[in-house]
C-alpha cells in the first residue's frame, strides 16, 4: 500500500496544485468567489444530480467508498427543490 506519510504528502501536493489551477481559472473568468477542489467537487455532484445522473453513478464517479458519502449532495438538491416550490405556495 505504501508509506502513509508519503501518500498524504502526495495527496496534499495534488490538492494544492488543483487549488492553484482553480484560482487561476476563477481569475481569468472574473469569478470573485474563492474556488477550491472541494467547491468544484461539490458543483460536479450537484450538476450531475440536476441533470438526472443517478446517485449511484455520481458516487462511483467521485470514487466514494460508500453511497452514504454521496447522499449529502442529494439532500442539498432536495432543499433547493423545496425552496423553489415555495414560490408556488406564496
Amino acid at each position: 500500500m505504501g508509506n502513509p506519510e508519503i501518500l498524504y504528502r502526495g495527496i496534499s501536493s495534488a490538492n494544492a496544485s488543483i487549488n492553484r489551477s482553480l484560482k487561476e481559472i476563477a481569475k481569468q473568468a472574473m469569478v470573485e468567489k474563492r474556488l477550491f477542489k472541494h467547491v468544484a467537487w461539490h458543483t460536479f455532484a450537484i450538476i450531475g444530480l440536476q441533470n438526472g445522473l443517478p446517485l449511484i453513478m455520481i458516487s462511483k464517479l467521485m470514487a466514494h467508498a460508500n453511497i452514504r458519502e454521496t447522499q449529502g449532495y442529494s439532500k442539498i438538491l432536495d432543499l433547493a427543490v423545496e425552496k423553489a416550490m415555495e414560490i408556488f405556495n406564496d
